[in-house]
Parts: structure tokens; sequence; C-alpha cells
């Protein structure tokens, strides 16, 4: 069985054998916005839709899905094996299960939308930023500064492989425009200049810089400490998943400029730290990969390819690879991504990569730690 949020990415199993199936999260259909419920009328949150949308509603589709499939084919006591397979907030939801124990058997989980109220300060911080800068660059002039990095750091990784941007892009780059990008990707910050939260990687489009829906995150962020207790995700102790026998294949692409792919790295150390304490790092990451491994995509954006960069490895058969890691014990060291513009096909390698140090950030904004 798999099932996979959005409805749009149903195919995928089902293209497998597998029976698939979505939820509306509890919120009354499948065309309702998590932001149109979770607060009532009266500016309080709805907790029903909150536990919904936290864990519930994928815990639900799980056990009735399952049910229902074992009688509809009369499997009686056959092994019905079970997964899940989500990208964004498909991803939260994934981890939402692995962190509750669901009884599923492994678990794709793309660029998770996890440390909710951090990332939602950090979708405000770009146009903050412009606020206190005082210039609105044009997204030409951001675009060119994405294009210009990536032609320039291409080769760092000893291979020119034309994951670049494309140069001849029309647009100027401004002083008061790198500035602006400077102070996005050094993330946010308090007035005393403490971390809040993580920013996008250099290679990320700035496309929280051109959105505008400030006013719907400044309703939320009144309750968005409520909020986040259920929408955060990030408990690390899943012990009572492992110890159960589930596998997880986690993915974010390096570009991604929706869901800063730190907080993907962030979680994962996170894991492995309270998971196994006493052990020296790169043992400890050698247990954690036994039956959880993080694949950072070079020069993927959100949930795809990337435009911006035409011969990104994008992987298309994660799912294929967990199944066949949880029923035919195949250890995947790699997975198989595809380039977009030519077909051809290329390993990704998983974590840790050489320059583990420049991924890690002190929130030192705040008094308590920050899983």
């Amino acid at each position: 069985m798999d099932w996979i949020e959005p409805i749009s990415s149903l195919p995928s199993g089902i293209s497998m054998g597998a029976v698939a199936g979505t939820t509306d999260g509890g919120f009354g259909g499948f065309d309702v916005s998590s932001w149109e419920v979770w607060l009532k009328g009266d500016g309080e949150v709805n907790w029903d839709t909150v536990y919904m949308f936290g864990y519930k509603a994928i815990d639900e589709l799980s056990q009735i899905g399952k049910a229902f499939t074992k009688s509809f084919y009369n499997m009686s006591d056959t092994k019905l094996w079970s997964y899940f397979d989500g990208c964004f907030e498909g991803g939260r939801e994934g981890w939402s299960q692995v962190q509750i124990g669901a009884d599923l058997d492994g678990a794709v989980i793309g660029a998770p939308g996890m440390h909710f109220s951090f990332q939602q300060i950090q979708h405000l911080w770009s146009q903050f930023v412009e606020y206190q800068l005082n210039h609105y660059p044009p997204y030409c002039e951001l675009e060119k500064i994405v294009n210009l990095t990536t032609e320039a750091c291409d080769h760092l990784d000893g291979r020119v492989d034309g994951v670049v941007a494309r140069t001849d892009l029309m647009g100027t780059v401004t002083a008061e425009g790198v500035a602006v990008a400077r102070e996005i990707l050094n993330g946010a910050h308090d007035n005393l200049g403490r971390r809040i939260y993580v920013s996008y990687q250099p290679t990320a489009a700035f496309q929280d810089a051109s959105a505008q829906w400030v006013e719907i995150g400044l309703n939320l962020l009144t309750n968005v400490s409520a909020l986040s207790s259920f929408e955060g995700t990030t408990w690390p102790d899943l012990s009572v998943w492992h110890n159960a026998g589930g596998k997880v294949l986690h993915y974010h692409g390096e570009s991604d400029p929706q869901v800063p792919t730190a907080g993907s790295v962030r979680y994962f150390e996170s894991v492995r730290s309270v998971m196994y304490p006493g052990l020296f790092y790169n043992q400890s990451v050698v247990e954690l990969n036994n039956w959880y491994r993080l694949f950072l995509i070079p020069g993927g954006a959100h949930c795809g390819a990337n435009s911006l960069q035409p011969n990104v490895p994008w992987p298309e058969t994660t799912l294929a690879t967990l199944i066949d890691c949880v029923e035919k014990g195949i250890e995947p060291k790699t997975l198989n991504g595809t380039i977009q513009s030519t077909g051809a096909q290329q390993q990704i390698c998983g974590w840790p990569p050489p320059s583990l140090d420049t991924w890690k950030y002190d929130l030192n904004a705040f008094k308590m730690p920050i899983l």
C-alpha cells in the first residue's frame, strides 16, 4: 500500500501496483487550505483541524486504508507492506507518522516543511530585509545573482557538469541588490544580532523576496508558538519507529527556495545525536544510516528539478529504492538521479559531505536548545 500527498503524486504508487489514498486533512474538502481553517472567526486556534493537520489525518488514512485493502483483496493474514511518500507538507506529514511510530514499513520524505514557527518567520525575513534596506530589487536582478553565484561555484566539486545557471539572462546587479541578497542569505536574526533560523543556500532562487503572503503570516504569528507544538514535527527520538524495523529515505534539494535545506540537515543531526549519544560521529552516522538516510540533491529546487540549473539529477525512483530496501534488504547507498535535460542517469551520494561544519548553525536567539 502506498499513499501520497498531494493528489497529483498518487500515480507513482499506483504505477507500482500499490493501493494509493489521500486525505483532506480533516478540513472538510480537498480544496480547503489549512490557512482557512486553522483559526476560528474569533482568532482562536481551531484545535480539531490542527490535530488533523499535525498527524491524525494521515494516521487515520493509514489505518482505514490498510483495513479496507486487506478486506477488499481478501488478504486475511497475508503481509501488507505499507509506505508513505510525500514532499513539502507531505514530507512533514511523513515525519509526523515516523515520530508517532505509525504502523508503516517505510517512508520517503522530501523537503519537509518542519520547524514550522521558525520557517514562517524565515518566509517573512526576505521582505523585512527589503523594508529595512529600503530596496526592492526586481526578481530578474535576484535571479542574476543566483546565476552568477551558481556559475562561480560550479567547479568546486571538481567537475564542471553543466549544473550552472544560464548566463545569458538579462538584468543588472546593483550594490543595493547585492546587499539585500546578502542579508536574506544570512537568515533571520533578532535585534541583538542573534540567529533565529537558517536561510536558503546561495544557489536558491529568492522567491520569498517577491512573495505577497505577509498578511496571512502576520495573522497567524500570534498563535504560531501554539501551532508549532504540533506542526514543528521535530521530535528526534525515533526509537519506536526504529525498533519496529521502519526505514526512512529523506531527500532535499540544495537549491530549495521554499524550505531551507539546512533544516533537514539540522533534523538529521538532531536524530543522530539523540539516538546515538555515546558514539563518535562517523560511527553514529553508520548506525543511523542502517535505517535512516539523508540525501541532498545538488542544484535541486523545491520537490523537483531546477529550471535555473537544467542538468540537475533529480531522483524519480526513490519509492522503488525504499521498497527494495525494506523488502529485499538492498542498502541504498546512493539515489539514482535523472538529468532532466538529457535523460542521463547520475548517482546522488548520501549525507554527510566533506564540508560538514558549513551546515552547522547556532540558533542563539533562544535560551533553550532548538532541535
